[in-house]
């Protein structure tokens, strides 16, 4: 059994279950972009968008104004449960009232 594991799942501290993993100070694939590219690219597509290419705009407002999406609230019920309690409902109240007049017989 390896000495370094205490726990299950855990490490000692300060020990690394990969020692010779990622240096510190290593740049993610993000930053290994020369800037001089990344400055080209934004101003081309400026220079698109200006002269009224929707497919840049379109671009440039996907990133900008990201597209809403339907979020229902922690303890709050949505559309689906509203229509599926209001149909229980009413199966409650048929049935309650085919009880009440089977005990009127």
């Amino acid at each position: 059994m390896d000495n370094r594991i205490v726990v299950k799942g855990r490490f000692r501290k300060g020990e690394s279950g990969n020692p010779a993993g990622r240096p510190k100070g290593a740049k993610g694939k993000r930053n290994q972009i020369p800037e001089e590219l990344t400055a080209d690219a934004l101003a081309k597509l400026a220079a698109l968008v200006a002269e009224g290419d929707t497919q840049a705009i379109r671009m440039v407002l996907d990133r900008v104004i990201p597209t809403l999406r339907a979020v229902t609230a922690a303890g709050s019920l949505d559309a689906e449960l509203i229509q599926m309690k209001i149909k229980e409902l009413g199966e409650f109240e048929a049935r309650l009232a085919a009880l009440e007049e089977a005990s009127r017989d």
